[in-house]
Order: structure tokens, then sequence, then C-alpha cells
């Protein structure tokens, strides 16, 4: 289950080929934001751009 607080961002970077974290939508802070990228990053299930 996708907490409510992630779930706009979860759906934006699903439906998104590239963004800025700044740009994630939703309630999250700017450090939730970045820390929810980390986490995808760190599992692979996104990448970081060159």
């Amino acid at each position: 289950m996708i907490n409510d607080i992630a779930r706009d961002a979860l759906e934006f970077i699903s439906c998104t080929g590239s963004f800025y974290v700044r740009e994630l939508p939703g309630t999250l802070t700017d450090d939730e934001k970045v820390g929810l990228v980390a986490t995808l990053v760190e599992h692979r299930v996104l990448r970081v751009a060159p």
C-alpha cells in the first residue's frame, strides 16, 4: 500500500520520462522529495541522468 502522502509524487514519477525533484507534486517537503527519489535511485527503480 502506498502512503497517501507520497501517492501524487509516485503517480507523477510513473507517468513522466524525466523530471527535476522539485517538480514532484503533492504535499511532500523538499527533504521528503529528495528522500523519496534517493530511495528509488538506491533501489534502482530510477536512475540519475548524466
